[in-house]
Parts: structure tokens; C-alpha cells; sequence
């Protein structure tokens, strides 16, 4: 058995035990800047509704619960602690500046780098 194939076992057993309320910490998580991608969550949660193990209006609805109460979770920490609390515990800020002033040519290159490929078809 693959790495691929035992992480996506575990994660669909999880999300099946736990149902409507793993989906809702996953995306709790995930919407309060922590490493759980919804892409992975959402994707899984959908698999388990074809499985009909989880109907799809009320996984629509817990997702989108969890993610708007973990977007509260960074609001609230971002106005009771305030933004220098915020930005001394920011690792990529100081990365962000460093690449400030390079960014912009390369931002320029990829907008009509897109809109090449958008006229060629591709």
C-alpha cells in the first residue's frame, strides 16, 4: 500500500467516526491559519456523501459553519491581542519584504503571460 493511499484511508476513516464534527474542526482549523488544507478536507467530505455516509446540504452547511467560526478565531485574536502581537509571531513577513521589490516584475510577467495563453487557446 502506498504513503498516498494509507493517508487518504485514515483521513476517510477519521471524517467517518467523526462524521459532521470532524468535518466542522477540520475546517475550523483550516480557516484559523493552521496547516489543514480544505482541499483535502472538502474532497474527502464529498466522497463520504457519495458513500452516502454523509448528506451533502448538511456537510455544505457544518463546512461552511466551521470555516466562518475559525475565520472569528483570526479575527479575535487579531483584535484582542492586536496587530504587533500578530506580526511578531509572523515567520513569512520578514521573507514578504526581501521579495517585495521582485515581485512586481514577476507579477507584471505572469498577468500577460496569461493573457498569451488565454489568446493561444491553451
Amino acid at each position: 500500500m502506498a504513503i498516498t493511499d494509507l493517508i487518504f484511508n485514515t483521513i476517510v476513516n477519521l471524517l467517518n467516526q467523526t462524521g459532521y464534527v470532524g468535518v466542522f474542526l477540520l475546517m475550523v482549523m483550516e480557516s484559523a491559519t493552521l496547516p489543514v488544507p480544505s482541499e483535502v478536507v472538502l474532497p474527502l467530505a464529498g466522497y463520504l456523501v457519495s458513500q452516502r455516509l454523509l448528506e451533502f446540504w448538511s456537510t455544505v452547511a457544518v463546512a461552511t459553519v466551521g470555516s466562518l467560526v475559525g475565520t472569528m478565531v483570526d479575527f479575535g485574536i487579531g483584535y484582542y491581542l492586536g496587530r504587533r502581537a500578530v506580526l511578531r509571531y509572523d515567520s513569512a513577513r520578514s521573507g514578504w519584504r526581501r521579495l517585495r521589490n521582485g515581485s512586481r516584475p514577476m507579477g507584471r510577467v505572469l498577468f500577460y503571460w496569461r493573457g498569451l495563453c488565454r489568446c493561444s487557446g491553451r
